[in-house]
């Protein structure tokens, strides 16, 4: 639009001239300097375009389905990848129990890399079906996230739901290391999975070194994220969310309420609630589960009062529940114990540090 006023003004303002004043001036040259001017910004313009657009499909092409890389790159105007706050939902997931199985194939470490490979494979296949991207690979570790780069208004849904279906691949992961095992005649041991999930603000753009740059979600909710990760296994169940996921996804999913968690281990912070992740919403309408759903509450209650007989009386009752958690009850018969010869402050509310 500015170079078709300057050469529409160049050429009016020529015949003015010559019609009011007599004055001859040639608007050739300046409109055929307007136009080489706009021709040469607009090629710039496509080819940075098209910079742009390759360099969304090498970024996140490895994490990434190819449909969504490819409405990212058409979409890539919109973005911003210099850095922006948003509200996102991270996941870590992990294989748990990985040692005895290279044991077990330590002849052959090929097949431990090949495990390795095809868990990564699945599980990247089932979080880009959810509409989620794949952050980074530590190991055997994934990062995720949801809400980031691209809109997810139901981006902790979509994680949870996520997280049940990667429970579903992991058992017929375990089906095939049991098959590999037989053939081999090795011993054959189960391999878990570890989920971490949290919900919060991130700070998200790209970040890097000169020689590599890369897609990045950093912040306090991608930290609670590895940290319930990392606490999965301790407590029993494979999938641990935090306080916020919860808030936006108890509604529809099976639930149960595990701990109170102090995020950086410091006294002035605010426990967080967290929770196990355990079925559809089919399980949660189960009146098994709506069972053991208020027992853990009452655990929960008498713990933080400080009713210590009667908070052990309840862990003996609920351990005897459907749906069971022998791990986590473990880790609160320890903690009654502990605290009854050593009480806490009174206004104590439950926090701990990590299981």
């Amino acid at each position: 639009l500015v170079a078709a006023a300057a050469m529409l003004g160049t050429i009016y303002g020529g015949f003015q001239l010559f019609g009011d004043r007599g004055w001859l001036f040639d608007p050739t040259v300046p409109t055929a300097t307007f136009a080489v001017a706009f021709a040469m910004s607009a090629a710039i313009a496509v080819v940075r375009n098209r910079r742009e657009r390759d360099y969304v499909r090498t970024a996140f092409g490895n994490y990434l389905s190819p449909n969504v890389v490819s409405s990212l790159a058409h979409a890539s105007d919109d973005l911003n990848f210099t850095g922006e706050v948003r509200e996102a939902t991270v996941m870590f997931c992990n294989i748990r129990g990985l040692e005895p199985v290279e044991q077990s194939f330590a002849k052959t470490p090929r097949e431990v890399v090949n495990l390795v490979s095809d868990f990564l494979t699945v599980m990247t296949k089932t979080i880009h079906a959810s509409g989620g991207t794949i952050n980074r690979y530590i190991g055997d570790q994934i990062m995720a996230v949801w809400n980031a780069p691209l809109d997810d208004p139901d981006h902790a849904n979509h994680a949870c739901e996520c997280a049940l279906k990667m429970l579903e691949a992991m058992e017929k992961l375990n089906d095939r290391i049991e098959d590999e095992a037989r053939r081999r005649n090795v011993p054959f041991h189960t391999v878990h999975l570890g989920i971490g999930i949290n919900t919060g603000f991130c700070v998200t753009g790209i970040t890097g070194s000169k020689l590599r740059d890369d897609y990045s979600v950093i912040g306090k909710a991608v930290r609670v994220a590895g940290r319930l990760n990392h606490f999965s296994e301790r407590y029993g169940p494979a999938i641990i969310i935090g306080e916020q996921t919860y808030m936006a996804v108890h509604h529809a999913y099976a639930l149960l309420e595990i701990d109170q968690l102090k995020v950086h281990g410091q006294d002035q912070d605010d426990p967080m609630r967290v929770f196990a992740l355990v079925g559809n919403p089919v399980m949660k309408a189960n009146p098994k589960f709506r069972a053991l759903e208020q027992a853990h509450e009452i655990l929960f209650g008498a713990y933080r009062e400080q009713a210590w007989d009667k908070a052990l009386a309840i862990v003996h009752e609920t351990r005897k529940m459907n749906g069971a958690m022998p791990s986590l009850y473990d880790i609160y018969e320890r903690r009654i114990l502990y605290h009854r010869f050593n009480p806490p402050p009174e206004d104590w509310t439950g926090g701990h540090l990590g299981p």
